[in-house]
């Protein structure tokens, strides 16, 4: 005979609570037991699951945090038509209603706290209760049972109303986790290109590279001070509700640089890297907020929307950057990061980003072939890019002898030879040429190619 869906329940029910006492017959502890409060029929589905996972995850953090220990032998996850039940001895000196007051006060602490139910049973089998009543989750004005026993919602109107609240909750947790993940990127990027050694005319942590006004201390100042402001952009830029403007963008950026000044004492260090990891950042998180993966084709679409307002932007009349002195000097070569943006980025495109995938570029390879990817990645930019920071040193004339030993320098690192790599290096300290504007766009294909392949930066699934 063919049970109906409250039958399954019942009987599914019955199966945990014999599980239970079977435990604590065996083992002479209290059980706890974890399971999601859900309307209706089915009692589980991938939503669910990943609700219920994300939960236990943070029930074991808090039973940790209280220090009772979950025995693992006895560590079960049901799977029935009750949905899924996580069941485990507690190990613990504490008797079973401090348990009790304890697993309560982690419902009570959690978002959905109302769709998580966790009992615990005593040594002697007995359910041990606050004899508190639960709110009903829907309305949030009568006691749960008053409500179930009067009917008062239907089980559609109670299984539309968690389904929505636990797919938000599912989304905005993936969102934060993806703002955790892109500042986590942003900084190991700018790490990464701080930390290169040798490079040409370029600060590194054995070398002050053509600087007498900053080292490697100096940009891990910098780099440590601007963590937070990148976490509150992404965060921001994620969240459904907000849509920035480029004046919105441009406060962050000031917000960004005075960090970066009050950490320097006003030494630049990342003025140029600010404005491209904000830019492309958002471009990202836009990307990420329609559910479609991170791509360069979508980048490079996402930066045409911002051409026109780099274009007309003041601030390029009376800022007086090294990027705008050599523009109004030279307005021919078109020079600078912010000509590069508007350009597409080829530097980075059709320059740094090939060999990074070329060769499968990881922080996980050892340091002697990410050292290698890196310096090969680094010449590609600086044959393409027009950098001002080395006209303004040198001239237009110092910056095409510049790009060809770049080239000859990656053409001899191909073939691992690093001689002529060295001697680039050593010609750049001594004509003091610093080629900044390279720097930023290496840490900015860092950045962009980790986006392109981190997996927790993929579209949510439903």
């Amino acid at each position: 005979m063919t049970q109906t869906p409250l039958e399954k329940v019942l009987a599914a029910r019955e199966s945990i609570h014999a599980i239970k006492h079977a435990l604590i017959q065996q083992y002479k502890l209290p059980v706890v037991s974890m399971a999601l409060n859900i309307a209706g029929w089915p009692k589980t589905d991938r939503q669910k699951r990943k609700f219920f996972f994300h939960t236990l995850n943070k029930l074991h953090e808090h039973l940790y945090a209280n220090r009772l220990p979950v025995s693992p032998q006895t560590a079960k996850i049901i799977d029935n038509d009750n949905g899924l039940t996580f069941i485990a001895c507690i190990n613990a000196p504490e008797d079973s209603a401090q348990i009790k007051i304890i697993s309560e006060r982690f419902e009570a602490n959690q978002v959905l706290g109302r769709f998580i139910d966790v009992d615990v049973i005593d040594e002697s089998g007995e359910i041990v209760s606050s004899e508190k009543q639960k709110v009903c989750f829907f309305c949030g004005q009568y006691p749960a049972i008053d409500c179930m026993r009067n009917q008062r919602h239907t089980t559609e109107e109670l299984k539309k109303f968690q389904q929505n609240k636990i797919q938000d909750f599912l989304i905005g947790n993936h969102r934060k986790n993806q703002s955790h993940k892109l500042t986590e990127l942003t900084i190991y990027a700018l790490f990464t290109e701080a930390s290169l050694h040798p490079k040409p005319g370029l600060v590194s942590p054995f070398d002050n590279g053509a600087h007498n006004d900053m080292d490697f201390n100096t940009f891990s100042r910098s780099i440590s001070a601007l963590s937070p402001i990148f976490n509150q952009f992404y965060l921001k830029c994620l969240d459904p509700n907000q849509n920035l403007t480029i004046e919105d963008m441009r406060i962050w950026g000031i917000q960004a640089e005075k960090k970066m000044n009050a950490a320097t004492e006003g030494i630049n260090t990342h003025k140029g890297a600010i404005f491209l990891m904000l830019l492309v950042g958002k471009i990202i998180t836009d990307i990420i907020k329609t559910n479609e993966s991170i791509s360069i084709q979508a980048i490079k679409n996402g930066l045409k929307n911002y051409n026109k307002h780099i274009e007309n932007d003041k601030a390029q009349v009376y800022e007086q950057t090294h990027g705008n002195i050599v523009q109004k000097a030279f307005p021919q070569l078109k020079a600078g990061i912010r000509q590069q943006v508007m350009d597409g980025l080829p530097a980075v495109f059709q320059g740094g980003i090939i060999p990074m995938y070329t060769r499968h570029f990881s922080p996980q390879q050892k340091i002697e072939e990410l050292s290698a990817t890196l310096k090969i990645s680094l010449l590609s930019i600086m044959e393409q890019n027009i950098d001002s920071n080395i006209i303004h040193r040198g001239g237009p004339e110092l910056l095409k002898i510049l790009k060809q030993k770049a080239k000859e320098s990656k053409v001899a690192l191909l073939e691992k030879q690093n001689h002529t790599y060295n001697e680039f290096c050593k010609w750049t300290k001594n004509k003091n040429l610093s080629p900044g504007g390279s720097a930023d766009l290496l840490a900015l294909t860092i950045f962009i190619y980790l986006c392109t392949i981190n997996p927790l930066l993929k579209p949510y699934e439903f």
